[in-house]
């Protein structure tokens, strides 16, 4: 970590919260070897890897205030027609790849997890950049609004 710190960069590391018992080995290590010499972001991704247990550790607790980014899920549908324009075009595409080829509800999905990845993203460019300046292209956000409470005896 000295070198590191010589050199005025402060390191971070990511931890996938997962239940399987070498990422929380492997997460645990990582911690109790870096220990307050690091940074961490602790990455969930429901639809690969269940997180209770991992939640639940003590490894979780000594992360509590680090920084959480989860990866949404994608359907079954729009994964089926990832991979139906990937045999179409004879090789593994990428999600902006292939776009152009799904239906509108699945490039609609896929724009809304680009979305809400690019905006966990922008929420720790603290943790993920050496200076927040650095985000060019911010996510545009919508606003909030307040519904107005309706009586059903008014209707």
């Amino acid at each position: 970590m000295k070198i590191f710190a010589d050199k005025g960069i402060r390191l971070t590391v990511c931890i996938f919260a997962s239940d399987e018992r070498a990422a929380l080995a492997s997460g645990a290590q990582i911690v109790s070897t870096l220990g307050e010499g690091a940074d961490y972001l602790v990455i969930s991704n429901p639809a690969r890897f269940t997180s209770q247990v991992f939640f639940a550790s003590k490894l979780a607790e000594g992360l509590q205030r680090s920084p959480k980014l989860q990866i949404p899920r994608i359907t079954g549908g729009t994964i089926e027609a990832l991979d139906r324009a990937s045999k179409q075009k004879r090789k593994s595409l990428t999600f902006r790849e292939a776009e152009p080829l799904l239906e509108i509800g699945s490039r609609y999905e896929l724009e809304h997890w680009r979305n809400r990845l690019f905006a966990q993203f922008e929420d720790n460019a603290a943790a993920l950049l050496p200076d927040e300046t650095l985000v060019k292209n911010k996510v545009t956000r919508a606003e909030e609004t307040v519904s107005a409470a309706i009586n059903p005896s008014d209707l």
